[in-house]
């Protein structure tokens, strides 16, 4: 039984989609939110009919960058970032770790498991706290244990950055001068 499609609205994957794991990612990230959905010819963009809440959607998607014509949070947050990669924002990617996960996939896999705000989820190998900061930016609790303590020490500086961050940027032309470059801190 086909539908209008005039019933339906247009939600946008982010450009960086390329592999067939972040399609399948974004399709659970709809089944988790209870949303039925089509899915174009090219795989791009997604009809939908109804959100049952759409604004809860907009605040936690990891691959869709818009929906009904509003922009994501997640869109919002990466687009701050200075290397504009949909990766590197905030305080991922600060530390060249070689076993990190993508910011993207760890916040589609949070949505997936349905966690919610002010619950726990355990991350047993937390390597440089991709997990830690994703629940952080989610209301989220988050338990990380790692058997390195380089990899503990990167996780607790990338988790508690951000309640250093006015401090940062009220010291940003001194420590300009004291490096001798300009280091480009955003103010949000």
């Amino acid at each position: 039984m086909s539908k209008k499609k005039s019933n339906f609205k247009n939600i946008e994957l982010f450009w960086n989609v390329q592999f067939i794991y972040e399609l399948v990612l974004a399709q659970l990230e709809l089944q988790s939110f209870d949303i039925d959905y089509q899915i174009s010819e090219d795989f791009r963009n997604f009809s939908i009919k109804d959100f049952p809440d759409l604004e809860l959607f907009l605040s936690r998607t990891a691959y869709f960058q818009s929906a009904h014509s509003k922009s994501s949070l997640y869109r919002s947050i990466t687009s701050k970032n200075i290397s504009r990669s949909i990766n590197q924002y905030l305080t991922h990617w600060f530390y060249p770790y070689k076993g990190k996960f993508h910011p993207q996939m760890i916040r589609a896999l949070i949505n997936y498991m349905k966690i919610k705000e002010g619950e726990t989820i355990l991350d047993p190998f937390i390597g440089s706290g991709t997990t830690a900061v994703e629940a952080q930016l989610l209301g989220i609790n988050c338990v990380g244990v790692d058997i390195s303590e380089v990899c503990s020490l990167i996780s607790q500086v990338k988790v508690n950055s951000t309640s250093y961050l006015e401090e940062i940027i009220f010291n940003q032309t001194e420590f300009e001068e004291k490096l001798g470059i300009e280091i480009g801190i955003a103010h949000v």
